[in-house]
């Protein structure tokens, strides 16, 4: 893209080989109008043409949401494009831009760190942050624009709300070499990279016409050192919003250039006439003589005025709230510069102190066409017709914490025509390493981190390594059983305890239990207990799984311990006594149906009522010994399950020694046949 030459180009070689040689060392001038270095841009001489190279790529990676914002062309006076222009951005509270913790907007960054600005392209331009409320997300902050139409709405974006940044990305590149000092005075910094820094003397800090200015009280002042970045030869632009509060002294000065004495009087500088101190001018001495553009008798008290002064070597001029006034002619050069440099509220010798308020000053050693200041005025005066914002949208789509790992997690960046992506991940898979969007699978151990490399194929931009907080899965808590059995009687208690767990994000371990073999669950607490009046298996249930929040985290499967649940014991079989003969021996059983945990106790008595003894093993069946005198036995039955009701005890049952003698009976039919001779 070619950009017309802009206005006293040649005049502004001077100052740019001074900030070229301060930074990078000497170069002939020769081949700095060749190169030109211009807030962070390579601006190349093409004949009258100059060749600007457009910003890097901003690599837009963790800005979560953005914000449109269109310049209205019909507020860029004077016919043509502006390049460089510092254009102002005054939100006076948003709730978007309110930080998060604790005021529920989405900046993260208490000091609006993470507020950027980028072209329609995304492409990072050069910013610089006066001042920033978290409270009410009011921004103040300047932008370098490349090109500033005036024939068509030109478009940039605002990108916020991104959880990593930690440092002020504000750019000394906001302004272009031609200006040599600009104090926004919330502070006394030179915000340009000349560092032409003020040192303060009684003024104080108050309410400017953006954000914080100074009061000053007709002695007070702030004095700057002598800078050659600060005296031109035929080319000045000087601007400040005044406000002033009463009369003033004879010849008050709001900005002074070197001293004020002797004859011309120094070198430039704003001053009030020492007859009217509601006529303010502009001063400009060539070291022979000295004219004063002035404003005419229209200051008035308590009501802000941009002053503008410039010279362009032939003529001295003075603009009023963006409008040319008076215009005397005076030859160049600028003269009379000293030991002296700039003296904000008073000139250097004091006495000539101004009263009053001053806020916005710039210092340029070029002359800003009539349409640029015009501009300045229109963008300060009235913010919010110069430009309009339009509604949140999404931006980058991240995950940067609160992730599980095993699970696929998204990363992407708005898709620009002509731009390429690279991607660099450590502890993940992803599933492409180039595209604006991919995504990543972390592993289960890190470290972990990722980085975007953006590229429009002359300039490569990357966003910061941002540091990836990734968690396990979750994994269920570990149940002990209490009691750690099998089965329980008919409302027999059975509680749980848990223990361990492991993985997840904010994770929550949910307790439920069940009396109804999991037909319905119940919230359940530690160690509480349950029970039911239901026989059945896997009757009474208590489980637990761990829930997780977070990207790519999964609940856990449910741990799970069951009860079956039987019916009281009864004795469905008794034993069985017996007559027997002597030194013989008997063996009996039980039959019990349901509890559990069944153990017996056999028992013997030698008449059944009293003296019982225990006999024999744990066990339904018994065997007696040889038995040599009657004996009675019965069975306790004991059930150690919960809820069951014993001990049961057996009926009674004898084991009687057979008494009655036996009786043999012959048959009557019986024929006995005698031989005689076997008789005695």
């Amino acid at each position: 893209m070619h950009f017309t030459e802009p206005e006293s180009l040649n005049s502004a070689i001077v100052n740019i080989v001074s900030f070229v040689n301060s930074v990078y060392g000497k170069l002939k001038e020769r081949n700095i109008r060749r190169l030109l270095f211009v807030a962070g841009c390579w601006l190349v001489v093409i004949g009258p043409n100059l060749l600007a190279q457009p910003p890097c790529p901003a690599a837009a990676l963790g800005y979560r949401f953005q914000k449109t914002i269109t310049f209205d062309h019909t507020k860029i006076s004077g016919g043509s494009d502006l390049y460089n222009f510092p254009v102002l951005i005054n939100i006076l509270g948003d709730a978007a831009l309110k930080d998060s913790i604790p005021n529920g907007g989405h900046v993260q960054n208490s000091n609006g760190y993470d507020i950027i600005f980028t072209d329609a392209n995304f492409n990072k331009l050069d910013h610089q942050v006066e001042s920033y409320n978290p409270v009410t997300g009011a921004l103040v902050a300047w932008i370098r624009m490349p090109v500033l139409s005036s024939s068509v709405n030109t478009t940039i974006l605002m990108l916020y709300d991104n959880p990593q940044i930690t440092l002020d990305p504000s750019s000394l590149n906001t302004w272009e070499p031609g200006y040599s000092a600009v104090y926004h005075l919330g502070n006394l910094l030179d915000a340009t990279a000349f560092n032409n820094n003020g040192t303060n003397y009684g003024s104080i800090s108050a309410a400017g016409f953006l954000g914080l200015g100074r009061e000053f009280n007709g002695t007070s002042r702030i004095v700057v050192p002598r800078s050659l970045s600060l005296e031109p030869a035929n080319s000045l632009t000087v601007s400040v919003w005044m406000k002033r509060n009463g009369a003033q002294n004879a010849w008050a000065t709001p900005v002074w250039y070197g001293v004020n004495d002797p004859d011309p009087y120094g070198p430039y500088g704003f001053e009030y006439n020492s007859t009217s101190d509601n006529n303010l001018g502009f001063h400009i001495g060539n070291g022979t003589i000295y004219r004063y553009a002035a404003t005419g008798a229209i200051i008035s008290d308590n009501t802000w005025y941009l002053l503008t002064g410039t010279f362009d070597g032939s003529n001295d001029n003075i603009y009023l709230n963006g409008a040319p006034l008076t215009s005397v002619p005076i030859a160049g050069p600028i003269s009379q510069y000293g030991t002296f440099g700039v003296t904000i509220g008073d000139k250097a010798e004091t006495g000539q102190g101004f009263t009053g308020f001053l806020d916005e000053i710039r210092i340029s050693t070029v002359v800003r066409s009539s349409g640029w200041i015009a501009t300045e005025y229109s963008n300060q005066s009235s913010p919010t017709t110069f430009y309009g914002i339009g509604s949140e949208t999404g931006c980058s789509v991240y995950s940067f914490a609160n992730i599980c790992s095993g699970f696929p997690i998204k990363y992407s960046v708005p898709n620009t025509t002509g731009h390429t992506y690279s991607w660099s991940v450590v502890g993940g898979t992803p599933s492409s390493t180039t595209g604006n969007s991919i995504t990543v699978t972390w592993n289960v151990s890190g470290p972990y981190s990722i980085q975007l490399t953006e590229s429009d194929g002359s300039c490569n931009g990357s966003s910061i390594l941002y540091n990836i907080v990734s968690n396990p899965q979750p994994v269920a808590q570990t149940i002990t059983k209490l009691p750690n059995v099998s089965d329980v009687c008919v409302t027999g208690t059975v509680s749980a305890t848990f223990s361990g767990g492991s993985g997840g994000v904010n994770p929550i371990d949910v307790y439920e239990s069940s009396v109804d073999g999991g037909g319905t669950w119940q919230a359940y607490t530690s160690g509480s207990p349950i029970s039911s009046a239901v026989a059945g298996n896997n009757q009474l249930q208590i489980r637990t799984r761990r829930t997780s929040a977070g990207t790519g985290c999964n609940n856990s499967a449910y741990n799970l311990v069951t009860w079956n649940v039987v019916t009281q014991p009864t004795i469905s079989t008794q034993p069985v006594g017996a007559t027997i003969c002597y030194n013989a021996t008997h063996s009996m059983s039980v039959v019990v149906n349901n509890g559990t945990l069944l153990s017996y106790q056999w028992q013997v008595s030698p008449n059944g009522i009293d003296s019982w003894n225990p006999v024999g093993a744990n066990s339904p069946n018994y065997t007696t010994p040889a038995i040599i005198n009657n004996s009675y036995y019965k069975v306790i039955i004991s059930s150690a399950g919960n809820g069951c009701t014993t001990p049961l005890e057996s009926i009674v049952v004898g084991v009687i020694i057979e008494t009655t003698t036996p009786v043999i009976i012959c048959p009557s039919n019986i024929t006995i046949h005698c031989d005689a001779s076997s008789l005695p």
